[in-house]
């Protein structure tokens, strides 16, 4: 059941991430694995938050600014515990609404440079893990972390 509230916890994740330049994709995909603590577990906003983040680390650790992310979590937690969602049924209906993989621009390029020269392994590895975004390839996690630093502003024009 949608609260009111919900738009503007939508609305300060979406900022932050705006803020800190933060993925979407690999965020999005982050927060699939939310664990929520249950009531007896009350997370509490302190220097560390180490209920609420330690266990959503990998989310947490894409932001900067740890104790606003860490406030949003906390809110988002609360938001869960009112709606009685349940993690086992909650993240599985996430990871197939978010991607794991996609089609980036360096990772084109890397398919292109091997085609030229002869080499289409690249090609149908991007092809397995497109035809599947949502679904984990243990053996092809690096598709899907982050750019090396000199990959992040790579463009490729339509005709390459």
């Amino acid at each position: 059941t949608r609260e009111r509230e919900d738009q503007l916890l939508s609305s300060r994740l979406l900022q932050q991430m705006a803020a800190e330049r933060i993925d979407y994709t690999r965020c999005f995909r982050a927060l699939c694995y939310f664990q929520a603590q249950t009531d007896n577990q009350q997370p509490a906003l302190d220097h560390h938050n180490k209920s609420i983040m330690g266990n959503n680390h990998a989310f947490v650790d894409m932001f900067t600014d740890k104790v606003k992310i860490g406030r949003w979590c906390i809110d988002y937690n609360n938001r869960l515990q009112r709606e009685g969602s349940i993690d086992s049924e909650r993240q599985p209906s996430m990871r197939r609404s978010n991607p794991k993989y996609i089609l980036r621009n360096y990772l084109a390029q890397r398919a292109i440079v091997s085609a030229k020269e002869k080499d289409y392994g690249e090609i149908d590895r991007l092809l397995t893990l497109l035809q599947n975004p949502y679904d984990e390839h243990p053996a092809m996690e690096t598709y899907a972390a982050s750019p090396a630093a000199e990959d992040k502003h790579l463009s490729i024009s339509c005709s390459s």
